[in-house]
C-alpha cells in the first residue's frame, strides 16, 4: 500500500510539474479530452434511435428519452427524424470525435516537444553556470545521458500522463452511459472490473524498479561508450578491443535484463487482462439474460459500451506501466536541476552582475593570503599564497607537477573561488558578481585544447561576435599558425576532425593560441602549452609569445626551464632550490 501511495504521489507531482510549465496547454488538452468524451458518448447514444429503426428498440429502455430529445431538437431545426437523419448525425459526431482526437494528438505533441526543448536548455544552461569544482567531481557522461535520453524520456512521461488522463475521462463517460442504461449491469461490471485490475497492481512496483535500474544501466553505457570513444586510439594501440568490448557487452546484458523484465511484466498483465475480459463479457451476457432478464436492445448497447470500455481500461493499465517505467527519468532530471542550482557559481540576473572596471588603474593582479582546499581533502592545495603581477608583464608559474600551479591559474580566472584570502584585480575583489565581466578580459589555453569537428574558421570565430577574416589571419600569424593553414587544401575551411585529429599536436596548440588571441584578452593564461611538443613546435610557440610580450599580461604555467627565458617574473612552486637555476629575473618562492 505504501509503495502504491508513493507511486500515486509521484504521478501527481509529475502532473503539477507539467501544469506549472504550461497551464494553458494543459487546460486546452483537458478541454479537448472532455469534448472527445462527450462526443464519443453522444455517438453511442445515437445507437438507440438506430436500433429503433431496425425494430430492436424496447420501451423498457431507461434512455428512450434520448430519442424523443433528438426528435425535438431536429424538429426545432425543421428536420424530421429518420434513419437517414440519424445516420448523418452519427457520421458527423464520429467525424467530430476523429477531428478532436487529431487536435488532441497535435496539442500533446507540441507540449511534449516544448517540454523537451525547455528542460534540455534549462539543464544545459544550469550545467554551464555550475562551479568548476562540481563539474570535475562528476561524470560528464552522466550529464550527457541526462541531457539526451533522460530529457527525451521526461517528454514521454508527460505525453503518457496526458494519455492517462484522457483514458480516465473516456472510462468515466463509458461507465456513466452504462449506469444510465442499466445500473444493475453496471454494478456487476464494476465488481468484475475490480477483480480484473487488483491482480495487476503488484506488477506496478516491479516495472517501476526495472525503470530505475534501466536508468542506471543507460548511464553506465553512456559512460563506457564516451570513455572508449575518447580513448579509441589507446585501445587500438594496446590491442585491447576485445577487453573493452566485453565491458560494453556486460553493461548491455544488464540493461537488456531490466527492459525484458519490464516488458514481460507488462505483457503478462495484458495476458491476464485479456483472458479475464473474455470471462467478464461472457459472465455479463449470461447474468443479464438469465438472472436479470435485461431487454436484448439494452443488453446490446451495454455490451457495445463494455466493448469500448475494456480496451480503454487495457490502454489505461499499459499507459500506467509505461509511466512507472519512465518515471525515474523525470525524478532524475528534477534532482539534477536542483543539484546544478545548488552548485551554481554565477548568477546571470542583471541585478547581480557588476561590470569589471578595466579603466586607468595600475593593472595589478594580486593574490592576498589565498588558501584553497579541494572538498574532501585533508591538506590545502594552495596555502597562504601572496604575490603581485604587473600589467603587460610575462609571469611564469614554475614548479613540478602537483605543486598547485594550475589550481592557482584556475583561481585567477575564477573557475575556483578561494577557501580563504582574496584575489584582487585592478583593486577589485574578484567575487562571483564580477566573474562574468572579468572573464571577458581573460583567455585560457589549457593543456588539452578541445577543437571541434568543424572547419578551422568555425573553430576560431565563435569566441567573439563579428570577427572578420582579416582578424582571423592576423591571429593565426601572431600564433605562428598562418603558414600551415595556408598550406591546407581548403585553408580556413579545412575540416580538422574530432578534437583536431587531422592536424598535429603542435598545430592544434597554435590554433588554440590563435583562438585565445581573437578574444583580444587583457590576460592570457597558458597551462603547459608546450609540455607535449617537440623542440620545433615549442620554439614556434615561444616565438609567438615573445612577439606578444609587453602587449598584454601573460601567465605561463610550466615545468621546463626553456619556458622562463622571456619571463619578467617567476613564481616558484615547490622546492626553493630551483631558484638557483635562473638569474636576472625577479622571483617569488611559494612553499
Amino acid at each position: 500500500m505504501t509503495t502504491m501511495l508513493s507511486q500515486i504521489k509521484s504521478l501527481v507531482s509529475a502532473f503539477r510539474y507539467l501544469y506549472s510549465f504550461s497551464p494553458s496547454g494543459v487546460i486546452v488538452n483537458l478541454v479537448l479530452m472532455l469534448l472527445q468524451g462527450a462526443t464519443a458518448g453522444i455517438g453511442i447514444l445515437l445507437l438507440i434511435p438506430m436500433l429503433g429503426f431496425i425494430g430492436l428498440e424496447d420501451s423498457t429502455m431507461p434512455d428512450i428519452q434520448f430519442t424523443e430529445s433528438l426528435e425535438s431538437a431536429l424538429g426545432f431545426l425543421g428536420i424530421n427524424l429518420s434513419l437517414m437523419t440519424v445516420l448523418v448525425v452519427y457520421v458527423s459526431i464520429l467525424s467530430l470525435v476523429a477531428f478532436v482526437q487529431y487536435s488532441l494528438t497535435v496539442q500533446v505533441s507540441k507540449i511534449q516537444q516544448r517540454i523537451i526543448c525547455y528542460f534540455r536548455e534549462l539543464l544545459h544552461f544550469a550545467l554551464l553556470k555550475s562551479n568548476w569544482q562540481f563539474i570535475t567531481e562528476n561524470k560528464l557522461s552522466k550529464f550527457g545521458h541526462t541531457l539526451t535520453l533522460q530529457i527525451q524520456s521526461m517528454g514521454n512521461v508527460f505525453q503518457q500522463l496526458l494519455l492517462l488522463i484522457s483514458q480516465m475521462l473516456m472510462i468515466f463517460v463509458y461507465v456513466t452511459l452504462a449506469i444510465l442504461l442499466s445500473w444493475e449491469i453496471s454494478l456487476l461490471a464494476v465488481l468484475f472490473a475490480a477483480a480484473l485490475v487488483l491482480p495487476i497492481i503488484p506488477f506496478n512496483h516491479k516495472i517501476h524498479q526495472a525503470g530505475k535500474k534501466r536508468l542506471l544501466g543507460f548511464s553506465d553505457i553512456f559512460q563506457i561508450i564516451g570513455e572508449q570513444l575518447d580513448s579509441i586510439k589507446t585501445i587500438k594501440t594496446f590491442n585491447a578491443e576485445y577487453f573493452f568490448h566485453k565491458k560494453l557487452k556486460v553493461a548491455n546484458q544488464k540493461l537488456e535484463k531490466q527492459v525484458v523484465l519490464a516488458s514481460s511484466a507488462n505483457a503478462l498483465s495484458k495476458l491476464m487482462f485479456t483472458i479475464a475480459s473474455v470471462v467478464f463479457i461472457s459472465a455479463i451476457f449470461y447474468v443479464s439474460l438469465v438472472w436479470l432478464e435485461v431487454a436484448v436492445s439494452t443488453l446490446l448497447l451495454v455490451l457495445f459500451i463494455f466493448s469500448r470500455l475494456l480496451p480503454s481500461i487495457a490502454t489505461l493499465i499499459n499507459t500506467l506501466h509505461l509511466l512507472l517505467f519512465e518515471l525515474p527519468s523525470i525524478e532524475d532530471v528534477r534532482e539534477t536541476i536542483k543539484t546544478f542550482r545548488v552548485n551554481e557559481q554565477i548568477d546571470f540576473s542583471a541585478s547581480k552582475l557588476k561590470a569589471f572596471d578595466s579603466s586607468e588603474h595600475d593593472g595589478v593582479i594580486e593574490f592576498k593570503n589565498v588558501v584553497y582546499r579541494y572538498p574532501g581533502k585533508a591538506l590545502n592545495a594552495i596555502d597562504n599564497l601572496s604575490f603581485k603581477i604587473a600589467i603587460n608583464q610575462t609571469t611564469v608559474f614554475f614548479g613540478p607537477s602537483g605543486s598547485g600551479k594550475t589550481t592557482t591559474a584556475d583561481l585567477l580566472v575564477g573557475l575556483l573561488m578561494p577557501t580563504a584570502g582574496k584575489v584582487v584585480i585592478n583593486n577589485q575583489h574578484l567575487n562571483p558578481e564580477l566573474l562574468m565581466s572579468w572573464r571577458h578580459n581573460v583567455a585560457y589555453v589549457t593543456q588539452e585544447n578541445h577543437l571541434f569537428h568543424q572547419s578551422i574558421r568555425d573553430n576560431l570565430n565563435w569566441v567573439s561576435e563579428g570577427i572578420t577574416e582579416h582578424e582571423i589571419w592576423l591571429a593565426l600569424e601572431q600564433a605562428s599558425a598562418k603558414d600551415f593553414v595556408e598550406r591546407l587544401p581548403d585553408g580556413l575551411d579545412s575540416i580538422i576532425g574530432d578534437k583536431g585529429v587531422r592536424i598535429s599536436g603542435g598545430e592544434r596548440q597554435r590554433l588554440a593560441l590563435a583562438r585565445a588571441l581573437l578574444k583580444k584578452p587583457k590576460l592570457l593564461v597558458l597551462d603547459e602549452a608546450t609540455s607535449a611538443l617537440d623542440k620545433v613546435n615549442e620554439q614556434k610557440i615561444q616565438s609567438a609569445l615573445a612577439r606578444l610580450k609587453g602587449k598584454l599580461t601573460i601567465i605561463i604555467i610550466a615545468h621546463r626551464d626553456s619556458s622562463i627565458r622571456n619571463a619578467d617574473q617567476v613564481v616558484y612552486f615547490g622546492d626553493s632550490s630551483d631558484e638557483q637555476k635562473i638569474s636576472k629575473i625577479s622571483s617569488i618562492n611559494v612553499y
